[in-house]
């Protein structure tokens, strides 16, 4: 597996205040929590369903417990201080205290999503579970391309999601399976004509808006350059993208009508990148030229979900662009 890089002071500061309740150590090298519980039995419980998240992400906490409590320290010993990987551990640490401890056999059966909080695509499936109300597990993964990863994820990427079956990969099929299975809060129409229409924008959303801009990430996320016909081929797809989606989508208030959809979490993750893309690009702000997408994009930044997937995707994504950075060569 591959392991995050340290966090610097700044960015170890912004992790601890991106996580409500946990505190930073005097050192920075560390943060912690006290959680409290009712008796002996659920505190062992509680340290139990940890001991589970630890191992999926093979990361393991300093522990300190009694009768009603189990203090939780999170730190990376082999970066010598603060990783996205204790960021990662520290929410599901405490979502379990949050939450009534699952059935035996439901704990074994729980998803596991594969992941990094700076990837879009992973943000869209943890909404998901989260709006759908699934007990998860979230394992930190970066692509990979060893014969292990390849197993599961045949092109190497995330996400992917583990079931009792097996493998899912591909962000719309996982999106698909979730609401196929039946279980949690419904995020498409039962009417099969109003189902196809949500679906048809969540793919009108990543082939004409998401999939231009992210041609250009690497200049504008990454301080690359690009060939100008590469940015000019985006500019006239991103602007056609937005045209289309003008045409086809409600926005009453939600993208499809009046309910939040799965057409609304694709386009959570895709608009507001595509125009920081149209922005450092070419110097246009589309969203100021369609008020409805903009204002859309603040109601659900008000979801308490979505603030705390933020909260994640802001404090890793200083390490990210640093390491893919080193990876590009940009920084010699």
């Amino acid at each position: 597996m591959i392991r995050p890089a340290r966090l610097d002071a700044a960015a170890a500061q912004a992790l601890a205040t991106s996580l409500p309740g946990w505190a930073l150590a005097a050192d920075g090298k560390s943060i912690w929590r006290r959680f409290k519980f009712k008796d002996f039995d659920a505190t062992m419980s509680y340290v139990n369903q940890l001991a589970g998240v630890a191992d999926a992400n093979d990361h393991h906490p300093d522990l300190k417990l009694g009768y009603n409590y189990c203090e939780v320290l999170f730190t990376t010993h082999d970066a010598d201080g603060l990783t996205e990987l204790d960021a990662i551990c520290a929410r599901a640490a405490q979502r379990l205290a949050d939450e009534p401890a699952a059935p035996s056999h439901e704990a074994a059966s729980m998803l596991k999503l594969y992941g990094f909080p700076v990837s879009n695509y992973t943000n869209m499936v943890e909404l998901a579970l989260l709006e759908k109300g699934l007990p998860f597990e979230y394992v930190l993964t970066f692509p990979e391309q060893t014969p292990e990863f390849l197993a599961r994820s045949p092109r190497g990427k995330v996400p992917f999601l583990g079931t009792p079956q097996g493998f899912i990969n591909e962000a719309s099929v996982i999106l698909d399976y979730l609401e196929d299975d039946g279980k949690g809060k419904r995020l498409l129409p039962e009417d099969p004509q109003a189902r196809a229409a949500v679906r048809a924008l969540m793919k009108e959303i990543e082939l004409y808006v998401e999939l231009p801009a992210r041609s250009c990430f690497a200049e504008v996320f990454f301080g690359g350059k690009l060939p100008e016909a590469i940015k000019s081929k985006a500019r006239e797809d991103l602007l056609a993208g937005f045209a289309t989606l003008k045409r086809h989508a409600c926005f009453a208030p939600y993208v499809a009508g009046d309910t939040f959809t799965l057409a609304d979490i694709v386009f959570l993750y895709s608009v507001d990148l595509a125009n920081v893309v149209a922005q450092k690009c070419f110097g246009r702000d589309l969203l100021a030229e369609y008020p409805q997408m903009q204002a859309l994009l603040k109601r659900l930044g008000e979801n308490p979900h979505v603030q705390e997937i933020a909260r994640a995707r802001d404090a890793g994504t200083p390490a990210f662009v640093a390491a893919v950075r080193a990876r590009l060569g940009l920084d010699k």
